[in-house]
């Protein structure tokens, strides 16, 4: 192949030999010839320059068909490739470094094939569907979680928020804020995938069916499902039945945090609490009159040799309950640290 470079009537030549490419820069001479130039800088004046001879007779091969089948059989998008990138994708959308028509502008061209089966395009739309989920609904959640150890930072409650080791350790936080950042991007990536499907006369994603896949085990690629390993594994003693169930539709003004606290540092409980109304009310949530948003909260002091049953998360659990927001974490169950508790319907 020969390739124009930036420089005046100067070409470069590329070939194929021994499983590598040769590249030689040739000059256009005077005489009308190329010259070749040299490593030295030196040129050599030449009518045609002469590579290896490639063959373009066809190569013998017996199970010719079988190989051509098999060819058609790999996915058009690679599972690894594709675990990155949409992971890095969705990481810098909600870092803020990515804008939402750029995430569309990825799919696009990510999704874009030319001389290829409709079948392949069609499982190659749902494996773009399934990667983008997944990464989707981890940094939704994730973000959910960071925004709950700033609260335990600038409010006080707890000490070894920013700890390695400790850090969120007995915590549990719903923004409903994430959740439906999750479903405007969702409904952003279906909408494109829809486009693409149209485009190429292929049935569009079966949405339900990929939601429902176990092929990622960390809380698959729903908000909920997501939400539920992570707190799974950073609030102990849970069981693997997750909190909430998957289907759980919050209002958009939902907000709920439970978390052991270190109240040490406050010899009155009101003064904290004021503390956390000002904090939700500037940065979470802006509070009315309506009584389906006030905010309803729990500060209760424990002994660490006290395992007795937590009023403060009896009468939280009780108030979500009462409300159709069912835990699946018992209010009965033992707690022998300082507790906090909120929520806002």
């Amino acid at each position: 192949m020969i390739q124009k470079t930036g420089l005046t009537d100067t070409y470069e030549f590329s070939y194929y030999q021994k499983n590598s490419y040769e590249t030689v820069t040739l000059r256009k001479g005077d005489d009308g010839g190329f010259n070749r130039i040299n490593e030295d800088g030196t040129e050599t004046s030449l009518y045609r320059y002469e590579a290896p001879v490639v063959s373009s007779a066809p190569i013998p091969c017996e199970n010719y068909n079988d190989i051509k089948s098999r060819m058609a059989e790999i996915p058009l998008l690679s599972w690894n490739t594709l675990f990155h990138e949409t992971d890095d994708v969705m990481k810098e959308y909600y870092s803020g470094t990515r804008t939402a028509d750029e995430v569309v502008e990825y799919v696009k061209k990510t999704c874009s094939f030319n001389n290829v089966s409709k079948e392949r395009i069609s499982k190659a739309l749902s494996t773009m569907y399934e990667h983008m989920s997944r990464a989707n609904a981890q940094y939704a959640a994730e973000n959910n979680y960071l925004e709950s150890e700033q609260l335990y930072i600038k409010t006080g409650l707890r000490q070894d928020a920013g700890d390695y080791y400790s850090n969120l350790k007995g915590s549990m936080y719903y923004n409903a804020d994430y959740y439906y950042a999750y479903s405007d991007m969702q409904s952003i990536v279906k909408n494109t995938l829809n486009e693409l499907a149209d485009q190429y006369g292929i049935n569009r994603p079966d949405y339900d069916a990929i939601d429902k896949s176990g092929t990622f085990i960390d809380g698959g690629i729903t908000y909920n499902g997501v939400w539920n390993q992570k707190t799974i594994n950073i609030y102990r003693g849970l069981d693997d039945s997750g909190v909430i169930a998957n289907d759980f539709v919050p209002s958009r003004s939902f907000l709920f945090c439970e978390a052991r606290a270190d109240l040490r540092g406050y010899s009155n409980l009101d003064e904290i609490k004021t503390v956390v109304e000002k904090y939700v009310s500037k940065n979470l949530r802006k509070t009315n009159d309506s009584s389906d948003s006030k905010l309803v909260m729990e500060i209760q002091r424990n002994s660490h040799y006290d395992n007795s049953l937590r009023e403060g998360k009896a009468r939280i659990h009780k108030y979500l309950n009462s409300n159709g927001i069912p835990l699946k974490n018992p209010d009965d169950r033992n707690w022998i640290m300082d507790y906090f508790g909120m929520a806002m319907l």
